[in-house]
């Protein structure tokens, strides 16, 4: 009998360990896989990097990946895994770009909006010299309350001043997200390892932008890089306006986080930031032909995908010669290329204190507001910190309203998104310009 009761109790053992070991497995198995983005490595050499995020079946980071576990097919064509070197996102030397969107509504006042804005501040302690955060207010408008040119001291000094809007009658939630996410997408020298955190009850009432227009400027279009939109909900009333925030996060490939209680609310913001330190950099060689690629990453039976376009350097010396033969030819035949146009037009300023001023749109993209950081300042109350914003390319000229609280409107009408032609009388706030070319 005792060698039986022993025998039956080895097994048991057994299966424990085995139980235990199969656990195991499955907490370091990576059950999902996300491909944010493709980029050119900025070291000028001939090749790319890739940015992605591997977690376990219970959302957590997978630990200890090494070149050998990732497979990368460029077009098709398995890339040799000889080349490939992989690092995590803190030991990688590159740095990532955060942008925060809290809720300052009245429904927010109390212990989770205080333990909300405790948890930003840790995020800007935390931040290394090469991190970049926004922070964002949103309730009957949206305020860019950190920009990502402000220091660690000025983004302190302006979140401990951080109080809710007993005001406010309504919550623009989509308009928050919509201009977190954009202000990382217009920000052309960012770190790209980038991702949103928006913190609300999940209420919106008098969003310009709708739920599906974040999601889609979230995963991005074509060849843009995927913005992760991280939620946290805290709603007092049961849960039922949350379903924004899940379908929101599910949209970008992120995690919605519910807190039941205030003090789950700190610790969600840590677990996202753990997640995103925890990511991976990919870098693999590549011929840089000026092309469109497809880019499919593997580990283990997980696998995404994701577009991009390679710089062309494959005819950069025949470019100079080219360039320099006709500049000469240019030269020497007297041709005046210098006066023709150097810019896609200009505004002019029709009222204010800056009346009659005429502003050439030399950039590509320039930004329009009351904050002396903009490309385009135009001083007035009614005017928002980040009001609108141009895109030239060429000759064609649009503009977008990025959240403003009063409004874009072109000849009258009021527009998020409008081309311009030669005459076009734009109102920004309360000031009126034309665009002239």
């Amino acid at each position: 009998m005792r060698a039986a009761l022993v025998g039956l109790a080895a097994l048991s053992l057994a299966a424990a360990a085995s139980a235990l070991t199969a656990e195991a497995r499955a907490a370091s198995r990576v059950e999902r896989l996300h491909l944010d983005e493709v980029v050119p490595s900025p070291t000028g050499e001939e090749t790319m990097e890739l940015y992605l995020r591997a977690e376990t079946r219970y959302g957590e980071p997978v630990e200890g990946l090494s070149p050998r576990d990732v497979s990368i097919r460029d077009n098709g064509e398995l890339v040799s895994p000889e080349g490939l070197e992989l690092a995590r996102l803190h030991d990688a030397d590159r740095g990532a770009t955060i942008a925060i969107a809290l809720d300052v509504s009245r429904t927010m006042k109390g212990e989770p909006f205080d333990r909300a804005r405790d948890a930003v501040l840790t995020y800007i302690d935390r931040m290394g010299p090469h991190d970049r955060v926004a922070v964002l207010a949103f309730s009957d408008r949206v305020d860019v309350v950190v920009s990502f040119k402000s220091g660690k001291s000025e983004a302190r000094e302006r979140v401990r001043e951080l109080e809710v809007d007993l005001k406010s009658l309504t919550t623009v939630l989509f308009d928050g997200a919509f201009k977190a996410v954009d202000m990382i997408r217009r920000g052309r020298e960012l770190p790209h390892r980038s991702f949103v955190v928006v913190f609300s009850d999940g209420k919106d009432d008098g969003s310009r932008a709708t739920l599906d227009e974040v999601v889609d400027l979230a995963e991005g279009a074509g060849d843009e890089s995927r913005i992760p939109v991280f939620t946290i909900g805290f709603d007092r009333f049961g849960g039922g306006s949350l379903k924004s925030l899940l379908k929101l996060s599910r949209g970008s490939s992120a995690e919605a986080f519910f807190a039941q209680s205030p003090e789950l609310v700190e610790s969600y913001f840590d677990e996202i930031w753990r997640q995103m330190l925890h990511s991976y950099v990919v870098r693999y060689p590549a011929r840089f032909d000026g092309g469109h690629h497809s880019i499919e990453l593997a580990i283990g039976d997980q696998s995404d995908t994701q577009s991009a376009v390679y710089p062309d350097r494959s005819h950069g010396a025949m470019l100079w010669v080219v360039a320099g033969a006709l500049l000469a030819a240019l030269v020497a035949g007297g041709v005046l290329w210098a006066r023709r146009p150097a810019h896609a037009g200009r505004l002019i300023f029709l009222e204010g204190p800056r009346k009659g001023e005429g502003i050439p749109l030399v950039k590509p993209q320039l930004s329009i507001g009351a904050l002396p950081d903009n490309d385009i300042v135009v001083p007035s109350a009614a005017v928002s910190r980040y009001h609108a914003q141009l895109q030239c390319r060429g000759r064609h000229v649009e503009i977008k309203d990025v959240g403003s609280s009063n409004g874009t409107f072109v000849n009258g009408t009021q527009v998020r998104s409008c081309p311009l032609e030669p005459g076009d009388r734009i109102r920004i706030g309360d000031i009126d310009l034309v665009y002239e070319r």
